[in-house]
C-alpha cells in the first residue's frame, strides 16, 4: 500500500517539474490580418451547394435573433381593455308585421304536409301480379 501511494506522489512531482519548464509565448491575435485571411479563404472557395447552405443558415439565425430581439421588448404602453357590454338576453325584436305573416303561412303549410305523409301511411301497398304470359 505505501508503495503506491510512493508511485503517486512521485508521479505528482514530476508532473509539476515538467510544468515548471519555459513558458511558451502566444502572440495576440491580429483580428485585421485574421478578416483578410477568412475573405480570401471565401472567394476561393466554389462549393456552390456548402455555400449556399450556409447562407441559409445564417439567414435562419438571423430571422431567429430578431424574432427573439422583437418578442422580448418590453412595451412601455398601457393597453386599456374596454369594458365588456353585456346585453339582456331576454330583450326579443319586433317582427315585422310581413314576417310574421309569413312565418305563419310557413308553419300552416308545415302542419298540412305532416298530415299528408300520415294519410298516405293508412294505404295499403299497391299489387303486382309479376306472372305475365306471352
Amino acid at each position: 500500500m505505501q508503495t503506491m501511494e510512493n508511485e503517486i506522489l512521485a508521479e505528482e512531482g514530476s508532473e509539476q517539474k515538467s510544468t515548471t519548464g519555459p513558458k511558451l509565448k502566444i502572440s495576440k491575435p491580429n483580428i485585421a490580418q485574421g478578416a483578410k485571411n477568412l475573405q480570401q479563404k471565401l472567394r476561393n472557395f466554389k462549393k456552390p451547394k456548402l455555400i449556399t447552405i450556409f447562407i441559409l443558415f445564417a439567414v435562419v439565425m438571423v430571422v431567429f435573433v430578431l424574432l427573439i430581439v422583437l418578442s422580448s421588448r418590453n412595451s412601455s404602453k398601457v393597453e386599456v381593455v374596454p369594458d365588456v357590454v353585456v346585453t339582456n338576453p331576454k330583450a326579443t325584436p319586433k317582427k315585422d308585421p310581413q314576417t310574421a305573416e309569413i312565418e305563419k303561412t310557413v308553419d300552416e303549410f308545415d302542419k298540412k304536409v305532416d298530415n299528408l305523409s300520415n294519410s298516405i301511411n293508412n294505404y295499403k301497398p299497391p299489387e303486382v301480379d309479376l306472372k305475365m304470359n306471352f
